[in-house]
């Protein structure tokens, strides 16, 4: 096991995340109130297309959490929420299985599909503004463990940079090493909040007002879940 010491902002990126999404939902909702009031993205934007076209972008968001929370799963059954959760940035070995196959960081790939799902509950300035800090910051993060990866591994992880991408997946997979098996408990274990945040949107979409607080919710639910998996783990 390699664990790097990591700055406050790894160590509580939990948080990071968490008030980007303060910011683009209260801020960018107060800086549009003079104006509009309160208006979703999804609201404002598929507007242009009658009642269909607000119903199929909100389906839009939906899918695109759904998708991070199985691309998460996925790439978490092959670490554990202790990997996933730890405040350092830790590596037991060099594994390209599952996800990694096709991007090095599968997991913050995820998290941009999610920004770009549930931001557009935000007004459109909070929308942008959620996707935009939310790249930024996972790029950040990338960059803190793979040098860390880079001290550890050298040429072994320089060739494995130069054959998979960062982010965007390369469309065939990567020949596969390390012997992690997946394990779909680590996994779900991991993926207690964004699981949460997925049926949250489920309930958006067919609970009107209703779920919209259900989201928020289902939400803080998440956050504590996740809390108590990252202490015991």
């Amino acid at each position: 096991m390699n664990e790097r010491s990591s700055p406050w902002w790894y160590r509580g990126r939990g948080i990071v995340f968490g008030m980007i999404y303060f910011l683009g939902f209260v801020v960018g909702g107060v800086s549009s109130q003079p104006q509009h009031g309160y208006v979703s993205a999804f609201v404002q934007l598929g507007s242009r297309f009658g009642s269909n076209g607000i119903f199929g972008l909100l389906i839009f968001g939906v899918v695109l959490t759904a998708l991070c929370f199985l691309l998460r799963l996925w790439g978490s059954s092959y670490l554990s929420a202790g990997i996933v959760w730890n405040d350092n940035a830790r590596t037991d070995a060099l594994l390209v299985r599952g996800p990694f196959r096709y991007t090095r960081n599968p997991l913050y790939l995820g998290n941009l599909l999610m920004a770009i799902g549930i931001g557009l509950m935000a007004p459109i300035g909070g929308w942008i503004f959620i996707a935009l800090a939310t790249g930024i910051f996972i790029w950040m993060l990338a960059r803190h463990e793979e040098a860390g990866l880079r001290e550890r591994y050298g040429a072994a992880y320089e060739r494995y940079a130069a054959t998979v991408p960062w982010l965007l997946p390369r469309l065939t997979p990567a020949p596969e090493t390390g012997h992690a098996e997946a394990s779909l408990r680590q996994g779900l274990l991991s993926e207690v909040l964004t699981g949460a945040v997925l049926l949250g949107m489920i309930a958006v979409l067919f609970g009107a007002r209703l779920g919209v607080l259900a989201f928020f919710v289902l939400y803080v639910i998440g956050i504590i879940a996740q809390s108590v998996v990252k202490r015991v783990s």
